[in-house]
C-alpha cells in the first residue's frame, strides 16, 4: 500500500529540465528531471480565492515507466496526485523534494 499526500488540481502539464551536480567526489553530473505542474485555487485572507501553483518531481522510477508521457493527455485536466516529501542533505545543503507516487483524473459529478 502506497503511502503519503493527496493533492487535486489542474495538470498544467510536465516539463523536462536539465540538471547538474557535484557526486560525492567532485565530479560534475548532468541528469534531466522531470517537473510536473499542478494547479490549485487556495481561500486568500479577504474570502476569495487565489490561484497556486505547486510542483511535483516526477521519480526516474516513473520516468523509466512512461508516465511524463502518459500526462500529456491529462494536461488542463483535474487530476489528483499522491505524493510523496523527501528530505535530503547532500554536499552541505539539505532541502526536500514533493515526489509523485501516482496521478489519476478525477471523475467529473
Amino acid at each position: 500500500m502506497l503511502t503519503g499526500y493527496l493533492y487535486r488540481g489542474t495538470l498544467l502539464g510536465v516539463n523536462a529540465q536539465p540538471s547538474s551536480f557535484m557526486d560525492e567526489e567532485g565530479k560534475k553530473q548532468d541528469k534531466i528531471k522531470y517537473i510536473l505542474g499542478l494547479q490549485s485555487e487556495v481561500m486568500n485572507d479577504f474570502g476569495g480565492t487565489d490561484t497556486r501553483t505547486d510542483k511535483f518531481i516526477v521519480p526516474p522510477a516513473l520516468v523509466l515507466t512512461g508516465l511524463h508521457n502518459q500526462l500529456k493527455s491529462l494536461k488542463s485536466k483535474q487530476v489528483e496526485i499522491k505524493f510523496r516529501i523527501n528530505k535530503w542533505d547532500f554536499n552541505g545543503r539539505s532541502g526536500e523534494t514533493q515526489e509523485v507516487l501516482s496521478v489519476q483524473e478525477v471523475a467529473k459529478g
